[in-house]
C-alpha cells in the first residue's frame, strides 16, 4: 500500500489469519493491522524479522549491558561510505488525476470479489505529491472512508466466504488505523470502535473470524508489553506459545510468533525469543500448510541470531563462558551462510564494537580474528580488502587501551594545538563532524558531564573531521562549544584521513577516547550514560581540582577557520 507519510505512519505490528484453538487474549487492546491483502492472495507474508545485529549493535545501560537496544543518540554511529546517487523521482500527479484513474467514488454493491478488488486498488493508490496539506488530508479521509464503506458492504453479504469476510476486516481495521492517525480529534473513538469489533470477533461462530479477532487482541497485548508494561510478560509468552500450538495454524500465526519473539528479544529476553521461535519451528514444520512448513525453515537463522544476541549481552556484562559460547555461535552463523556469503559480516562487526564499548577487549580481538579468519581470503578481492581494512581499524582501536595518546593539529584560529597543556587532567577526545547527526546528538551529554566534572579535573577536546572548512565555520557561526576544537593542520589529511583518526582506527563517528592525567587511554567510546558512570567512578573519591587547561578558554569554539 502506497500511503503518503503526511497521511499516516504505519505501526510495526501486523496480523490476523485463519485457524482455531487459540486462547482468548489476556488483555483487550488494539495494534495496527498489516497491509491489506488482495482478493487473489489473502495470505499475509510474514515480515522480515529484525536482525539482532540491528537491534543489539549497541546499548546504553552502563556499565552493565542492557537488552533494550533502542535507536537513541548513544546507539548511533555514522560510518564512512561512498556517496549514493540521488533517486529518480516520479513525475508529479494531482489529486484529480488519481481520483479519475481509480474512480474512488464508484464503490461496488453486492459482489464480494469486486468489493475486494476495489479496496485493493484504492489502498494501493499513491497519494498526490502536488497537494497541499489540506488537500492531502481530505484525500486520505476520502480514500479510507470509502474503504470502510466497501468493507461494511462486503461484511453484510450473507453468502460471502470466511476468507472474504476476513479480508474485508483486514481492510477495515487498517482503515481504522489510518483514520485515527490523521484525525486526532476522532482517534479515541475510532480506536474504541475497532477494539470493540475485535473483541466481538473473538466470540464469533466462524473460526476464521474468531481467530482473526483473537490474534488481533493478542498483538495489542504484545504492543502494550513492548511499550513498557513488563507485568504482561508471562501472559504474552503463554499466549504466544498457545497460538503457535494451534493445529490450524497459518502464515498469520508464524507472523505473530516472529513479532512476539522480536519484542521479547529487543526487551532483553533473548531466551524467550529463542523459545518462541524454536517452538514455532518445531510445530510449523509439521504443518499440512505447505507454505507455512517451508517458511518455518527460515526461522533457523533468526533463532541462531537471537542466541548470539543473548550471549553477546551476557559477555558484555563480564560472563567469559557466555563469551566463548558467543564466538562458537558466530562461527556457526558464518558456516550457515557459506564461505562466499558476507551477510554475517555486519553482525560480526557490530558485536566487535559492542565488546569495545564495554571494555571486553580480549573478546573484541577474538571477534575481530574470527572476521579475518573467515573473510580475509574471500574470492572477491574488493570484499577481502574491505574486511582487512575494517579489521585493521578495529585492531588499532583495541591497541589504544593503556597506551599514550598522541594528539596533534591546529586550533580553530590556525595556531598549533598544544596537547601538553592538558597533562594532569582526565580528557575526553571526541571525534565528530558537523554533518554527523549522532555526533550532534551526543554533544549535550558530553556538555552535561563537562559542566559537572570540569572543576574536578575533566576536560574535553573535539577533533573535527569535516572536510569542508566552510561547513565548520558555518556551524560555529551559529553555535559555540565550551571546549577546544582541533582541526587537521594538513589540508590533504582531513575527514577520516585526519592523522589522529588514522592513529585511533576511527571508521565511524562519533568516536570517543578517554585519557587519564598521564595521557594514557583508559576507555574508548564511553557514550551516553556510560560516560557519566565512568566519570562518576573516577571522581567519586577525588577532591575538586583547581584551574583548567590553559588552552580551553582561549579556543572554546571561536575564531576563524583556516
Amino acid at each position: 500500500m502506497a500511503v503518503s507519510s503526511a497521511a499516516c505512519a504505519l505501526l510495526s505490528f501486523a496480523g490476523c489469519g485463519g485457524g482455531d484453538a487459540v486462547p482468548t487474549a489476556s488483555v483487550p487492546a488494539a495494534p495496527s493491522s498489516a497491509a491489506a491483502p488482495t482478493a487473489e492472495a489473502p495470505a499475509v507474508t510474514p515480515p522480515k524479522a529484525v536482525s539482532p545485529a540491528q537491534v543489539g549493535a549497541t546499548t546504553t545501560g552502563n556499565p552493565a549491558a542492557t537488552g533494550n537496544p533502542t535507536a537513541d543518540a548513544a546507539n548511533q554511529v555514522v560510518m564512512k561510505q561512498p556517496d549514493a546517487a540521488a533517486p529518480q523521482m516520479p513525475p508529479p500527479i494531482s489529486a484529480a488525476e488519481l481520483d479519475a484513474a481509480v474512480d474512488i467514488n464508484k464503490i461496488p454493491q453486492n459482489d464480494p470479489v469486486e468489493l475486494l478488488k476495489y479496496m485493493t486498488a484504492v489502498s494501493e493508490t499513491n497519494f498526490p505529491n502536488t497537494a497541499s496539506q489540506k488537500e492531502l488530508h481530505e484525500f486520505a479521509n476520502k480514500v479510507y472512508g470509502n474503504i470502510m464503506e466497501a468493507a461494511d458492504r462486503l461484511l453484510a453479504i450473507p453468502n460471502a466466504t470466511s476468507d472474504q469476510l476476513r479480508d474485508a476486516l483486514q481492510f477495515k481495521f487498517h482503515a481504522y488505523e489510518v483514520l485515527a492517525q490523521i484525525n486526532p480529534d476522532q482517534s479515541e473513538k475510532l480506536i474504541a470502535e475497532r477494539t470493540a469489533l475485535a473483541q466481538k470477533l473473538t466470540q464469533d461462530q466462524d473460526r476464521t473470524l474468531r481467530t482473526f479477532g483473537m490474534l488481533y487482541m493478542f498483538e495489542y497485548m504484545l504492543q502494550d508489553f513492548a511499550s513498557g508494561k513488563q507485568e504482561l510478560g508471562s501472559m504474552v509468552k503463554e499466549d504466544a506459545l498457545a497460538i503457535i500450538g494451534d493445529p490450524g495454524a497459518s502464515m498469520q500465526h508464524l507472523e505473530v510468533a516472529m513479532n512476539a519473539a522480536n519484542v521479547f528479544g529487543q526487551m532483553g529476553h533473548s531466551d524467550v525469543a529463542v523459545e518462541i521461535l524454536s517452538t514455532a519451528r518445531q510445530n510449523f514444520t509439521k504443518s499440512q500448510d505447505k507454505e507455512l512448513a517451508e517458511a518455518s525453515v527460515g526461522l533457523d537463522d533468526h533463532i541462531l541470531q537471537w542466541k548470539i544476541f543473548g550471549a553477546m549481552m551476557d559477555a558484555a556484562n563480564g560472563d567469559d563462558v557466555r563469551g566463548q559460547e558467543m564466538l562458537q555461535l558466530m562461527q556457526q552463523l558464518v558456516n550457515s551462510f557459506g564461505p562466499e556469503s558476507v551477510e554475517p559480516v555486519t553482525t560480526i562487526q557490530a558485536i566487535e564494537q559492542k565488546m569495545e564499548e564495554f571494555n571486553r577487549m580480549a573478546l573484541a580481538k577474538a571477534v575481530n580474528d574470527l572476521l579475518l579468519n573467515n573473510y580475509s581470503n574471500h574470492p572477491n578481492k574488493e570484499i577481502a580488502a574491505a574486511i582487512i581494512e575494517s579489521a585493521t581499524s578495529a585492531n588499532k582501536r583495541l591497541a589504544l587501551i593503556g597506551q599514550p595518546m598522541p594528539l596533534v593539529g591546529a586550533n580553530l584560529d590556525g595556531t598549533p594545538f598544544n596537547w601538553a597543556d592538558y597533562r594532569g587532567r582526565y580528557v575526553l577526545i571526541d571525534f565528530w563532524a558537523t554533518w554527523c547527526g549522532p555526533c550532534l546528538q551526543e554533544i549535550p551529554n558530553i556538555q552535561e558531564n563537562f559542566v559537572k566534572y570540569r572543576e574536578r579535573g575533566f576536560e574535553v577536546v573535539g577533533v573535527n573531521l569535516d572536510e569542508d572548512p566552510k561547513a565548520l565555520e558555518a556551524f560555529f557561526a551559529k553555535r559555540q562549544l565550551p571546549w577546544t576544537t582541533v582541526i587537521s593542520n594538513d589540508p590533504n589529511a582531513t575527514g577520516f584521513n585526519n592523522v589522529n583518526a588514522v592513529h585511533c582506527g576511527v571508521d565511524g563517528i562519533p568516536f570517543l577516547v578517554l585519557v587519564d592525567p598521564e595521557g594514557k587511554v583508559i576507555e574508548i567510546n564511553p557514550r551516553g550514560e556510560r560516560l557519566g558512570e565512568v566519570l562518576e567512578s573516577i571522581f567519586a573519591q577525588q577532591a575538586p581540582a583547581n584551574g583548567g587547561a590553559a588552552a580551553a578558554s582561549a579556543n572554546a569554539g571561536t575564531g576563524p577557520i583556516r
